[in-house]
């Protein structure tokens, strides 16, 4: 009875600019979580960040564009991003769909194969670990529909299980609230006419990203209302949350065993 996640599921449906808009949001999304999911190892790596935003973002939204193609029928998985970047000559048959069914130019340049290239500047041994733990825990074949629960008022409700660890959690967590922001920025009509929505995350600093600042300052017009539960407001001043919450939740609530902060 319960429905997997899947960030690289893409409604059939979308076409043009909306498509192209979702696809770019959930590649950098996916990249997001797993600099996040690095990041928990304690090692600041420059070059590893960088080369994140570059090379996971282009890889996923290569295969979000074309892997239907290659593969009817299916969906591609992080198993899959993690294939290519071991390997980026792999990425051939993608290429050549995108340039057969998008109808863009060749990335072969003077007789050099870019992938080649790419393939001999990544260094995959330290992902190898991350990947293998966002698709062997978070990831399931279908996805939820976080557009129609939003449309229709519907519940969802997530376990993003603590208790197999801090990445786990932190991957599969964040993964559901990023992609569940882009759904609410995008949600069609007004304030007079969207349907109320409400979203509640316990233990939110185990969840901590700067991107989800927006939860508090923007939600309110898209007509979603933010409950969440924290220990102390020491936890999310890391990231400049706490102040963010103090100014825009108009409602707090204390228990006893406060802190002095």
């Amino acid at each position: 009875g319960f429905t997997g996640f899947n960030p690289f599921k893409i409604d059939p449906a979308l076409t043009g600019k909306e498509l192209a808009t979702t696809i770019t949001a959930q590649a950098s999304n996916f990249a997001t979580v797993v600099q996040s999911i690095y990041d928990q190892s304690g090692v600041s790596d420059p070059y590893f960040s960088s080369l994140n935003e570059t090379v996971t973002v282009s890889i996923a939204e290569l295969l979000m564009l074309t892997y239907h193609l290659v593969h009817p029928g299916q969906v591609p998985k992080a198993s899959d991003v993690q294939n290519l970047i071991n390997d980026c000559s792999r990425c051939r048959p993608y290429l050549d769909a995108l340039i057969k069914h998008y109808s863009v130019h060749s990335v072969r340049d003077s007789g050099n194969d870019r992938t080649e290239q790419v393939a001999e500047v990544v260094d995959v041994g330290q992902w190898q670990q991350v990947y293998t733990t966002i698709n062997n825990d978070l990831l399931g074949e279908n996805k939820a529909n976080i557009d129609k629960a939003l449309e229709y008022g519907e519940i969802i409700i997530l376990n993003y299980a603590l208790e197999r660890g801090d990445s786990v959690a932190t991957g599969f967590g964040l993964f559901f609230l990023l992609s569940y922001e882009t759904a609410v920025l995008r949600r069609p009509g007004s304030e007079n006419d969207r349907i109320k929505n409400f979203i509640y995350i316990d233990e939110l600093p185990v969840l901590l990203h700067p991107k989800l600042q927006s939860f508090f300052t923007l939600f309110r017009q898209y007509r979603v209302a933010v409950i969440c539960a924290i220990q102390t407001l020491d936890q999310v001043k890391k990231i400049q949350l706490d102040s963010i919450m103090l100014g825009n939740c108009a409602h707090q609530i204390i228990f006893g065993r406060v802190s002095t902060t």
